[in-house]
């Protein structure tokens, strides 16, 4: 039997389209709604610059050459538990039929946070893993000190690895102090990393292995091997021209501001 680390079932790859043309790739991932009147709603969770093709500070198209932005996300989902190459994909669309955005974004706008959650339905017939399906099994142990140094993993698609049939997990160091990211804006913090295209939207989680320490509310425990929380979601890295090898993570707490607190945009493009 084939083991497989639940992380890894846990994020999709990506193609950002204008029509049916392939623009550019990334990552995200799903997370369950709690709905009982939406059985299969659930938010697709990436990068802002993903779904907009701008760049979040200066918001520069990202493709320089034909000003291209995309209207639609096709997302690639296995079709079976064990048939790991067995793909296929499913269009989520980024606007309605009044050109009106189907993210929402974080409640703070000059904040410019790179993160959105757009709603959709999950496709019969398809293996899907939401990232919270499992969350209350003991498996994501909370409470984990993260500092700088801190050991983190970035677990994503780079390169358009579509057909690598699971992802990448991308070593990275806490950079800059990941509590700033509280009082911060922008309400991140940094890695160090040497990421690459097809990143942006990958999932940031920190695993302890056996004999790693971490704090409780009663007293210092152990975590078994395995254990592990999450962190964020990664969005690329920054002054790419001068390799820095510097990457951007938005703390948990902004997915849960947008989802608890949402803001619906306007057209970036108009």
């Amino acid at each position: 039997m084939v083991s497989i680390d639940s992380w890894s079932v846990k994020v999709c790859y990506l193609e950002m389209l204008f029509n049916e043309q392939v623009l550019s790739h990334g990552t995200g991932f799903l997370l369950r709604m709690e709905n009982p009147a939406v059985s299969r709603g659930s938010m697709l969770i990436t990068n802002w610059h993903n779904v907009t093709g701008r760049h979040r500070e200066t918001n520069n198209c990202l493709d320089e050459k034909n000003a291209a932005v995309p209207n639609a996300l096709r997302v690639y989902f296995r079709t079976a538990p064990f048939k790991l190459y067995d793909v296929a994909p499913y269009t989520v669309r980024l606007y309605s039929e009044d050109g009106e955005p189907q993210w929402l974004e974080h409640k703070d706008e000059d904040a410019k946070v790179d993160v959105v959650a757009i709603p959709c339905q999950l496709p019969d017939g398809l293996q899907i893993t939401c990232l919270n399906d499992d969350l209350g099994d003991g498996t994501v142990m909370r409470g984990f000190y993260i500092g700088t140094g801190s050991e983190v993993f970035i677990i994503g698609f780079p390169f358009k690895l579509k057909f690598q049939p699971l992802p990448i997990w991308k070593r990275a160091s806490v950079a800059s102090e990941p509590l700033l990211a509280e009082v911060h804006r922008p309400p991140c913090f940094y890695v160090d990393t040497a990421s690459r295209p097809g990143m942006s939207g990958s999932l940031v989680i920190q695993v302890a292995n056996s004999g790693i320490y971490i704090n409780s509310d009663d007293d210092t425990v152990v975590a078994e091997r395995g254990a592990a929380q999450i962190v964020g979601v990664y969005s690329g890295r920054i002054n790419v021209k001068e390799d820095l090898q510097l990457g951007i993570v938005w703390p948990w707490s902004v997915v849960e501001n947008i989802l608890q607190q949402p803001r619906v945009p306007k057209n970036p493009h108009i």
